[in-house]
């Protein structure tokens, strides 16, 4: 039985994954989650082959993903931006890959979607958390004290824009960021705007360097109050 279950591990090469990529997940991600596309899903396909040769389950993949997201307040209390920022990568790289994982091995389940749920909602509590504590250490008199609370509250306002943004799909059976994009300003904005997140592990690497965590702290509360906000209005028209 062994032997059977290593005969049929999937093989699939890179090149094909890439194809499979473009033709299921590409457009909807490029449209709400560019920063995601752009750094963590190239090395997350060029890995999959691997670990499928290997027969790592995507349920595997995602609790590594869940247990580097935990680290995170720990590593950056006790080591500093750099490294934080360095597990926050390879955590989203881990995010994409289990689902790559799970869709070239026919593993996809509801379990295994709402496994990948709750390490998402973790990885955003815990990273912006490891971020207002980056910024304690260096923020100005003014935002003395304030750091962790902040950042907290941005965590707070970027997981109800995302638990509201799945139950309005699930009320209007629509995918959480619509059709893909059209042409016009409006959806360049949106689309430009909503796909900067993922791109804050490289802001945390830059600002771990040069210092100034504190804006990060900053941005994260406008930013995510925005998404909060903007998420009410466009589920209201959504249900409606």
């Amino acid at each position: 039985m062994e032997t059977d279950a290593r005969i049929n591990r999937p093989r699939q090469s890179a090149a094909a994954l890439f194809r499979a990529y473009a033709a299921d997940k590409a457009g909807e991600e490029w449209h709400g989650e560019w920063g995601a596309a752009l750094l963590f899903r190239p090395p997350a396909i060029l890995l999959a082959p691997v670990l499928l040769r290997l027969g790592v389950p995507a349920t595997a993949v995602t609790l590594c993903s869940l247990g580097l997201a935990l680290s995170l307040p720990a590593v950056a209390f006790a080591w500093g931006a750099v490294p934080a920022a360095l597990i926050a990568v390879l955590a989203g790289i881990l995010d994409c890959l289990d689902g790559t994982i799970a869709r070239a091995s026919g593993s996809v389940s509801r379990a295994g979607h709402y496994l990948d749920f709750v390490t998402d909602v973790v990885y955003r509590a815990s990273f912006y958390a490891a971020i207002g504590l980056l910024a304690a250490g260096a923020a100005p008199v003014w935002l003395h004290g304030w750091a962790l609370p902040l950042a907290l509250v941005a965590a707070l306002f970027a997981i109800s824009a995302r638990l509201c943004r799945v139950y309005a799909e699930k009320m209007s059976g629509t995918a959480p960021y619509g059709e893909p994009p059209r042409r016009g300003a409006a959806t360049l904005i949106f689309s430009v705007i909503s796909g900067i997140d993922p791109l804050t592990p490289l802001v945390v690497l830059l600002l771990g360097m040069v210092g100034g965590m504190y804006w990060l702290v900053l941005w994260l509360v406008a930013y995510s109050a925005l998404d909060f906000l903007y998420t009410q209005v466009a589920a209201l028209r959504r249900v409606s």
